[in-house]
């Protein structure tokens, strides 16, 4: 982390895949083979070693002006992520607690299945993104490549493939060259053991900026693969609150009418956004990135808000954003959330074979000696957040075990977060939501 980042606050995110398989990775023919071991001291596996693959040659360099070039020229591919950001979001969320995802990593880490499955199984993935895998990738591949950072802003997108060093399991070298390519992703091989869960831990650590510092707790020998995003923000508020912005002893109240102890945090910001069912505010971070508040109408709860919360209505909020005096205030608030209906969600936007050991066709991933199919059994997301004075501070963890010209008076609004809200934070350069959640309460939590 940054030495001028240490105090401020921050974001990360870390997602894991997992396959599981029924049996047990054969010698692939690249450049160079190193040995990993600052990431974890593995000793216990296969010769002792965590093996990193490498060939430069799989991962060219975009500039940012290229990358972003390139999301101009895929609006409608952007459009569709923010269709299915507002998918799994509205699918995700329990009504009545606090929950928050990272649709960026979930779509990042699914774009890593999708590039090894063929078949029926592409076929499926292909219609419930919008397009084919070459262009969500290249899509992916260029809104990672624009983010950028500062000795204000981090931001880091990591992805990685670990799979068993077995003789038996064939890993195609295609399959690598293609996430290598344009997903950037990095390759191990290990032996599958405590050793190799430690160098896994030890890869989100580094790659959350010490936010995420475990993942999963063992590997079964079931487990074939391991696919893992890490997507990390640390950023802090473009104008910091001083202390006569802050004011103690103030009272968020629930849905249910609950009154709790809050601490405010007082701003008057510049961009305000409504339809008919909330109003909001946008409150930049450093560096094109932004904080989207939408607080729901008095009288519509947050649940209503959320059923209506499609990509077409969040569209429609971003662009109904205009440069308005609001009085904003936020609560200070840590929230933790985990999501375990991912298979079910996918499940309903028609991705259902790749879950399917009977169906699944992972065959441009890897194959088994034997045909045992190989499949993806499970997901789970975690996430956690903490807003304060000076910024943002979050992480999440996915498993799968595989945004007149006339004179007018003016107005000032009031947008008052002192009762349950949505909130967002977006890239600036595409509003495309990298986390959604909601707080209801803000009660401490464990």
């Amino acid at each position: 982390m940054k030495n001028s980042l240490r105090k401020i606050t921050a974001m990360g995110l870390i997602l894991l895949l997992a396959f599981s398989l029924a049996a047990c990775s054969s010698d692939l023919p690249l450049e160079e083979v190193i040995e990993i071991d600052e990431m974890g001291d593995n000793v216990n596996g296969k010769d002792g070693k965590t093996i990193k693959l490498i060939d430069e040659a799989w991962a060219a360099e975009n500039s940012a002006a290229d990358a972003l070039s390139t999301l101009e020229n895929m609006y409608d591919t952007g459009c569709r992520v923010q269709d299915i950001s507002m998918d799994l979001f509205r699918a995700s969320i329990t009504e009545g607690e606090n929950g928050m995802i990272s649709p960026v990593s979930i779509l990042m880490a699914m774009a890593m299945v999708e590039n090894g499955t063929a078949g029926g199984s592409l076929s499926q993935m292909e219609e419930a993104f919008g397009c084919d895998v070459q262009t969500l990738s290249l899509w992916l591949k260029a809104w990672r490549d624009s983010l950028k950072t500062s000795d204000y802003t981090n931001m880091n997108v990591a992805n990685s493939f670990w799979f068993r060093d077995s003789e038996a399991l064939d890993v195609k070298e295609e399959y690598l060259k293609s996430i290598a390519s344009m997903l950037k992703a990095q390759a191990y091989k290990s032996a599958f053991n405590q050793g190799t869960v430690d160098d896994m831990n030890g890869w989100c650590d580094e790659n959350t900026y010490g936010m995420i510092k475990e993942v999963i707790n063992s590997l079964t020998p079931q487990d074939m693969a391991v696919i893992l995003n890490a997507t990390a923000f640390e950023g802090a508020w473009d104008e910091t609150y001083e202390e006569y912005q802050i004011r103690e002893d103030e009272v968020f109240t629930r849905e249910d009418g609950t009154e709790e102890k809050a601490t405010m945090m007082y701003s008057r910001e510049g961009l305000y956004m409504e339809n008919e069912q909330m109003t909001g505010f946008r409150k930049p971070y450093k560096d094109g990135y932004s904080f989207v508040a939408l607080l729901p109408r008095e009288g519509v709860s947050v649940a209503e808000c959320i059923a209506e919360l499609d990509g077409e209505t969040w569209r429609g909020l971003i662009s109904s954003m205009r440069s308005e005096k609001v009085n904003a205030v936020i609560p200070e608030f840590t929230s933790a959330y985990r999501v375990d209906n991912l298979v079910s969600t996918f499940d309903a936007m028609g991705i259902r074979d790749i879950f399917n050991p009977a169906a699944a066709d992972l065959s441009a991933m890897a194959e088994l000696d034997g045909g045992q199919p190989l499949f993806v059994s499970g997901i789970i997301h975690k996430t956690f957040i903490e807003v304060n004075r000076k910024g943002t501070r979050a992480a999440a963890v996915t498993g799968i075990k595989v945004g007149a010209t006339a004179y007018m008076p003016e107005k000032i609004y009031d947008v008052r977060l002192d009762r349950p809200f949505i909130y967002a934070i977006v890239d600036d350069g595409t509003n495309t939501p990298m986390f959604i959640g909601t707080t209801m309460s803000i009660a401490a939590e464990e």
